[in-house]
């Protein structure tokens, strides 16, 4: 039997997951979509590393664990963290704009 889906609001993922500052760029907690960027992701293991894709049901960007090639749809924007995920199964949605 398969895991039920967790979805978790960015706060929550935020508190729960500490996402770390780019190491090139400060002032930023993202990475990407910068050539240097995306090979910095590289030297991080993937359950630390989140990807941002695009819910089309809810229209909006989520992040998902691990790292996923952007369709051309998505953006080509990873977010790295302190805390590794444990499941796969997780969602987090931003809030709507």
């Amino acid at each position: 039997m398969s895991e039920a889906e967790t979805i978790i609001t960015k706060a929550q993922w935020e508190q729960n997951y500490r996402p770390i500052r780019n190491p090139l760029d400060s002032t930023r907690d993202s990475f990407g979509p910068a050539g240097q960027e995306i090979a910095l992701l590289e030297s991080y293991e993937d359950e630390y590393i989140w990807s941002v894709l695009w819910d089309f049901y809810e229209e909006r960007p989520v992040l998902a664990p691990g790292f996923h090639a952007p369709s051309e749809s998505d953006e080509d924007v990873y977010y790295v963290t302190e805390i590794a995920w444990q499941n796969e199964n997780i969602s987090v949605v931003f809030p709507y704009e």
